[in-house]
């Protein structure tokens, strides 16, 4: 058996790594750096070094196809983003290796917020409102329907990149052009305007099939990096039924296939959970999930073999937290300005005083110190690159591995305001189609 990993430059891309490797799988590792966590992972059979997903695209799927065409697979995993370009390019991914993805139009359906609360209104989720505007005087024209403050955000962004906030209408329209022209530079859809939730974070990362889920992990950030609504750099498992009646209905209508997790906000003053985000890939739940007695690997192994998965109920109250964005989070803040060091103690004492809170469960997960030492290569090359550049290290660890995708497959949406959900639709034919072509494989083997 033998599975190719992508994106192993992602911290959490080792523990899918070790996952298929304790299965007995020989996994290579692939990602644009000569050194990376999944490349220096114990467990890694064979490293594979191909463009960058972010800086060239085509030459990328030109390199994961080469791969397949050298080497036999059984399987391919995407670890982050690419699993959108792959699944855009599935007809000559799956000539070499099955690619347990949903179809792309499915996919960007979720990736891209406008269509994802679209989606939402449609099966009646609760998002929170917002729009699209088209222009500045289209913005200012719709803004009298929208309620204060709001947020401005890339409706293909991640990691909080060109999220900022406005509590006033001409602060909003100086903030709309300031981030079209940056979202212009970058190549990306202009930005929505979204009235803000105040409450508290849930997230979730699920693997399914065929529309079922089979495995779910639902987690409280206890802190985020970056603090405002980032990625969760502690975490804990908890129960929410509620969440998981959410995310079956998603799950079904789209008749999903492969990773996928939510980002949700429980209101502070009415309770109610608002969807603010989607990831069609995986996220740092996946060591959680291992740890409350998820085996991913085990999920996608089973299904090649064409045995039925039985569902796992992960265990709650389980902690886990990722070093490598206490080292971000205490270390960042662009340049060597005045206000740096004393920024930097006050974390400091912040991160200190949450120690007991922050206790990890070992469970299954075996140590992997050369993935460690690739991990901290990885940090002290963001860590330069943000001293020279003024980014962020969330975004320098990152800018090889975000894909953005052309313009030709982003999902048209309205640019009127919406108010939220409305009503209740259902693809099951999509779901259908899947287990029928499942069945028939289970029958052939």
């Amino acid at each position: 058996m033998r599975v190719l990993v992508t994106g192993t430059s992602l911290f959490f891309s080792r523990v899918l790594i070790q996952g298929f490797a304790r299965h007995g799988a020989e996994v290579t590792a692939a990602d644009s750096s000569l050194i990376s966590t999944g490349k220096l992972s114990r467990f890694t059979s064979r490293r594979l070094r191909i463009p960058s997903v972010a800086k060239e695209p085509e030459a990328y799927v030109r390199a994961v196809v080469d791969e397949l065409q050298r080497r036999q697979y059984d399987l391919v995993v995407p670890s982050f983003e690419e699993a959108l370009l792959l699944s855009q390019h599935r007809q000559s991914i799956e000539k070499g290796s099955r690619l347990l993805l949903p179809p792309h139009p499915t996919m960007m359906t979720l990736h891209h917020k406008p269509s994802l609360y679209e989606l939402c209104d449609r099966i009646g989720v609760k998002a929170p409102a917002s729009m699209v505007p088209r222009s500045s005087q289209q913005l200012a024209t719709g803004l009298d329907r929208l309620r204060f403050p709001v947020i401005l955000k890339l409706p293909l962004g991640n990691n909080s990149l060109g999220v900022v906030y406005a509590s006033q209408t001409q602060e909003v329209l100086e903030r709309y052009k300031e981030l079209s022209l940056a979202a212009s530079r970058w190549g990306v859809p202009g930005p929505l305007v979204q009235e803000v939730v105040t409450g508290r974070p849930i997230y979730t990362l699920m693997y399914c099939y065929a529309g079922k889920k089979l495995g779910e992990v639902i987690y409280r950030p206890l802190r985020t990096y970056p603090a405002r609504g980032g990625t969760s750099a502690h975490r804990q498992t908890i129960e929410h039924p509620e969440i998981e009646q959410i995310t079956h209905k998603i799950a079904r209508t789209t008749g999903w296939t492969g990773f996928l997790g939510f980002d949700f906000i429980e209101d502070e003053s009415s309770g109610e959970l608002n969807l603010i985000d989607a990831n069609p890939r995986p996220n740092p739940g996946l060591t959680l999930g291992v740890l409350s007695g998820i085996d991913w690997a085990g999920i996608q192994l089973d299904l090649l073999s064409c045995r039925v998965p039985v569902p796992v109920a992960p265990v709650a109250d389980i902690r886990d937290r990722s070093w490598i964005l206490d080292f971000a989070w205490l270390f960042d803040g662009g340049a060597w300005d005045r206000g740096w060091g004393s920024r930097f103690v006050g974390r400091l004492k912040e991160l200190n005083s949450m120690r007991p809170l922050l206790t990890s469960w070992k469970g299954n997960l075996q140590s992997d110190w050369s993935a460690d030492f690739g991990l901290w290569i990885q940090l002290l090359r963001a860590f330069w690159d943000s001293r020279l550049t003024g980014e962020s290290m969330g975004y320098c660890l990152l800018s090889d591995s975000n894909y953005s995708p052309e313009d030709a497959v982003i999902p048209a949406v309205s640019g009127q305001p919406r108010r939220g959900a409305v009503g209740f639709g259902d693809h099951d034919q999509v779901a259908a189609a899947h287990e029928a072509s499942l069945q028939s494989r289970r029958k052939a083997s």
